[in-house]
């Protein structure tokens, strides 16, 4: 009946007005980590409703297994953006990021977590109070478990970040794991096509980049989030061609 579907309309309506974030996660071959990446989402505190698409780049670990247990435990949070070859970071990264239906987009790296229960509510509130700013990242926390190692990440401010420092690696770039954009902004800036079509290899370093043009940057002098250094990640390539 006409009635019965347009009650559904509606309710689907009210269902993606409230959907406030999108959280991103790319995998692959990470099932002994990926798990505390997702429970460290899981556990956000919010008044809002939040979905998280994992973007799982062909692994051949157990990873799909995982994630399609996480799915049937949370049918209404887990969404999976499943490559059906390995075709690396950026094309998966993108892949999963147009399957976004949020007003805000936070990543996370499935070899790292989250640190603050609280840290979606915070980031969101900032920017709904703040329509002036499009994103907002935090500090974070490098961590080597292997080694023993710890050190507090304390990022510039938006106005010491220059597009061309960055672009010739004078300053590092923003890591998206501390990141909350609006998603109108990266559809505005980001062409996520490229990433699919070319296969980039890296998606943060080039995404901060493209981000400057435009964006609106704001600055939260607080740890969120943690950087686990892994025998696998990018920031342990052992050579030059890597």
């Amino acid at each position: 009946p006409i009635e019965m579907i347009d009650s559904c309309a509606e309710k689907l309506s009210i269902v993606m007005e409230k959907l406030k974030l999108s959280v991103i996660i790319c995998t692959y071959n990470r099932a002994n980590l990926l798990p505390e990446a997702l429970d460290s989402v899981l556990s956000q505190k919010t008044d809002f409703n939040f979905e998280i698409i994992v973007g799982d780049d062909a692994s051949t670990d157990g990873t799909r297994n995982l994630l399609n247990e996480y799915q049937r435990k949370h049918p209404d949070k887990i969404v999976l953006s499943l490559m059906e070859t390995n075709s690396g970071i950026g094309a998966n990264w993108a892949t999963a990021l147009m399957k976004a239906q949020g007003k805000y987009v936070a990543f996370l790296d499935d070899d790292d977590y989250w640190t603050d229960d609280h840290r979606m509510q915070i980031m969101v509130d900032f920017l709904e109070n703040h329509p002036e700013y499009d994103a907002l990242y935090t500090n974070a926390v490098w961590l080597d478990e292997k080694r023993g190692k710890e050190h507090l990440i304390s990022y510039p401010s938006p106005e010491e970040f220059n597009i061309y420092k960055v672009l010739n690696g004078i300053q590092s770039n923003i890591s998206l794991n501390i990141l909350t954009v609006k998603r109108d902004v990266i559809n505005d800036c980001i062409n996520l096509e490229d990433y699919v079509k070319y296969k980039f290899l890296v998606q943060d370093w080039n995404t901060h980049i493209l981000l400057l043009k435009k964006a609106r940057f704001a600055y939260m002098d607080m740890p969120t989030s943690v950087f686990r250094v892994t025998d696998g990640s990018l920031s342990r390539l052992k050579t030059y061609e890597q």
